[in-house]
Order: C-alpha cells, then sequence, then structure tokens
C-alpha cells in the first residue's frame, strides 16, 4: 500500500477524505474520513466601541469560512452618569445637565470650585463623596428651582476666611427655591473650621 493521499481537503466547516492505493495496481485499499479543521480567527475587530458605563463588543472572524464569534469589551470607567447616560467625567457629566435631569455620581468627586446649581436638578450621591476645597461646596444661583441632593457626603477642605464656608448655600435673594437634602452629610476639615 502507497502512502494516503488526500482526494478531498478537510476544512473548517467540512469533513475531508483521504485514500490508500495499491503501488501496483492503483485500486483503493483504504478510505478515511479527516476531521473537520478549526477555525482559525483574526484578531478581532472592535465592532461596538466601549463607553464610560457601557460594554463593547469585539467580533473575530474566521479566516477561511467567514464563522464569527464575539467577546464583551469592558466598559470604560464613568464617573457620572445623567438620566441614562454615562459620562467619563463628573464635568462632562454636569455640563450634560439640563433641567430636570438627574445626576447619578458613580465615584467620589473632588471640585476646586463650586457646584453652581442654576436649573432644578436631583443629584444621587450614591453614597459617594464630594469634596470641595472651594468656600462652598454647593450654590444655587437660580430662583423657581427645584433641587433634590440624596446619599451624598459633602467635605469642604477650604481654610476658614472671615467664617465664611458653606456645604450647601442658596444665594440669600432667590426666591421659590425648594431644596432637600435626603441622608447627606458635610464636614469640614480646613484649618480653624472645629467651631463649625
Amino acid at each position: 500500500a502507497g502512502e494516503w493521499e488526500v482526494i478531498v481537503p478537510a476544512t473548517c466547516t467540512t469533513e475531508g477524505t483521504q485514500i490508500k492505493k495499491c503501488t501496483v495496481c492503483g485500486e483503493v485499499l483504504e478510505s478515511e474520513t479527516i476531521a473537520v479543521l478549526e477555525h482559525v480567527y483574526d484578531e478581532g475587530v472592535i465592532t461596538t466601541p466601549a463607553k464610560p458605563g457601557v460594554a463593547g463588543v469585539k467580533t473575530y472572524t474566521c479566516v477561511d469560512c467567514g464563522d464569527t464569534y464575539t467577546e464583551e469589551v469592558a466598559a470604560l470607567y464613568a464617573a457620572a452618569m445623567v438620566n441614562e447616560a454615562y459620562y467619563a467625567t463628573f464635568a462632562e457629566a454636569f455640563a450634560a445637565v439640563e433641567a430636570g435631569d438627574t445626576l447619578t455620581l458613580l465615584d467620589d468627586v473632588t471640585l476646586d470650585e463650586v457646584l453652581l446649581l442654576d436649573k432644578s436638578i436631583t443629584i444621587n450621591g450614591n453614597g459617594n463623596t464630594l469634596t470641595t476645597s472651594a468656600t462652598r461646596a454647593i450654590r444655587v444661583t437660580a430662583s423657581d428651582v427645584v433641587i433634590e441632593i440624596n446619599d451624598l457626603a459633602i467635605v469642604n477642605t477650604a481654610d476658614r476666611k472671615s467664617g465664611d464656608l458653606r456645604g450647601v448655600a442658596v444665594d440669600t435673594y432667590r426666591e421659590n427655591v425648594e431644596l432637600t437634602l435626603n441622608n447627606c452629610s458635610v464636614e469640614f476639615t480646613g484649618k480653624n473650621t472645629d467651631d463649625y
């Protein structure tokens, strides 16, 4: 008997066939099935990019037959979300807020300036901490607004200057401001703040 001769090559989708022939007369002495080969996939392509808070998809394609499979790509870091949209930074999320929106913190936030609220908004702290080095952490600067702040720890690290440190402040000349704080705390940690 001669060597195995591949009559029909196996692929990643179909079996193949090989035979052995008599070396004298050429008669087929044995026939054997060749198992289906494994797919050979490329390095993959991002078909749905990951976004802050939302996983993406990477698709791998067999270079021989076009078969595909997918893997999840981890979501990018998200600091906050507005309604159902995720944002990589708190600043981006806050800039996107419109009247009536809900801003949810997904991580602690550190600011070096006052967070100015000029529209009706709900802030869900989600148990996170807003740390600021400004004299006021949050300041309401508009009339006719409804503001609700939930589950937020506010830490003001500013040094006391002329007794003017605040956690949450409403401008005195504003009218019809409804401000609700639920499960919130305010802590002052700067110099000369032990009497607050």
